[in-house]
């Protein structure tokens, strides 16, 4: 969107969600949409339709830039559909072998692939998707590092800071200590541990802010905790509402067994909420929150809430979202990596 305003013309291709249509104009961006499955049923089948797809969306777009959100095998379609073009890398979310092991300790339909990826088979691929690429850059320091050595890049990629929309008003907490989740209900990111956190803390509030990839899997999962009085599933919650139950919430938790740097974070920081997590993306949930690095969830809430520890934490958080991921100086870096990338 800032991009647009800014007069480019912008295209997305992305997998379809629920109620999406193939094709779309959406502020301004054309965006296509990928069979994405609906049940673990019709998984192969979306994917390998997806796989055939992506290349004539590509052509379509007719861009001078692909911009992959992570290395992927949707790279490296875009880069032999649009050889012509120049190919950037942001990366985001990069998982070695150990990352992959750490996510197959949960199980999940997926357990058994992601056990081989834990094995030293994709890096190889990914590797020379990264290496073709006319540029990358990565949002954290300790991406740009993982990236170097992950990919074998002869210099450390520059690190770009994501663009967050911190409001300018004062933030109306709420009366009572309201704790929030803010994500996809899927089992990569354990969200039954938030649940149970409801049953630990029956004067606390709990809302739920998320909804499972797969539609059909999110009343079982919710099911069992339907009778918790202080535990409120709000689904896909966007735009002034989600900044709503950010700006009323204490804390966001975040119980996920991998992470990088989740927007999720960032949008709580410029809410002032502390952030209650295992994952410590370059320290930040230890300065701004608490680092649950046992795991022990119920410890960590209980530190931030007494004394009210979270709210000088959060505030802190605002103050470092203002400082490092103002809009117009991250697009503008972004705008600087294009142009490099072009010439």
């Amino acid at each position: 969107m800032e991009l647009v305003k800014r007069g480019f013309e912008v295209f997305a291709v992305i997998p379809r969600s629920q109620n999406q249509r193939t094709v779309e104009q959406i502020d301004g961006i054309r965006v296509y949409g990928l069979p994405y499955p609906t049940s673990l049923k019709d998984s192969v089948a979306s994917e390998i339709l997806a796989r055939a797809l992506a290349p004539l969306f590509y052509s379509k777009c007719r861009a001078d830039i692909y911009h992959s959100i992570n290395p992927s095998f949707y790279t490296l379609l875009a880069q032999l559909a649009s050889p012509a073009a120049k190919h950037l890398i942001a990366l985001c979310d990069l998982r070695d072998m150990y990352d992959w092991k750490t996510i197959s300790t949960v199980p999940f339909p997926a357990t058994s692939a992601n056990r081989i990826r834990a094995s030293p088979v994709e890096a190889p691929f990914l590797r020379r998707i990264v290496l073709r690429a006319q540029g990358t850059y990565a949002l954290t320091d300790h991406l740009a590092e993982k990236a170097v050595k992950m990919y074998g890049l002869k210099t450390s990629p520059p690190v770009l800071r994501q663009p967050i929309e911190v409001p300018k008003t004062k933030m109306r907490k709420s009366a009572r200590p309201l704790v929030c989740f803010l994500g996809r209900l899927d089992p990569i990111k354990r969200p039954w541990i938030f649940f149970e956190l409801a049953r630990e803390f029956p004067s606390v509030e709990f809302r739920v802010m998320g909804q499972t990839t797969v539609p059909s899997h999110y009343y079982d999962l919710i099911k069992p905790y339907g009778h918790f009085q202080n535990l409120k599933f709000l689904g896909w919650v966007f735009g002034d509402r989600k900044s709503k139950v950010l700006e009323e919430s204490w804390v966001l938790a975040n119980t996920s067994v991998h992470e990088a740097l989740p927007i999720s974070f960032l949008e709580a920081w410029g809410h002032e909420c502390a952030i209650l997590s295992s994952a410590n993306p370059d320290g930040l949930v230890g300065r701004y929150g608490y680092w649950a690095r046992d795991g022990n969830y119920v410890n960590g809430l209980h530190q931030l809430l007494q004394n009210n520890t979270w709210r000088e934490l959060g505030k802190n958080g605002r103050q470092y979202v203002e400082t490092h991921h103002d809009i117009d100086r991250s697009v503008g870096q972004v705008i600087d990596i294009y142009r490099s990338v072009l010439t």
